[in-house]
């Protein structure tokens, strides 16, 4: 699993009136997993699947 976001798209047009990332990121950082899934979603993954290694 990879994060990522269709930036600009405003998923809460009720509350924010310009997108926000952060508002993305922390929900993501909300849901119950562990540290090591928090990274493997945040950076790991991406960084094996573009080959950054």
């Amino acid at each position: 699993m990879l994060f990522g976001s269709d930036y600009s798209l405003n998923l809460y047009p009720s509350i924010d009136a310009v997108p926000e990332l952060s508002r993305l990121v922390a929900e993501v950082h909300r849901v119950e997993l562990s540290a090591a899934d928090l990274r493997a979603i945040l950076w790991d993954n991406a960084y094996r699947v573009l080959d950054l290694g």
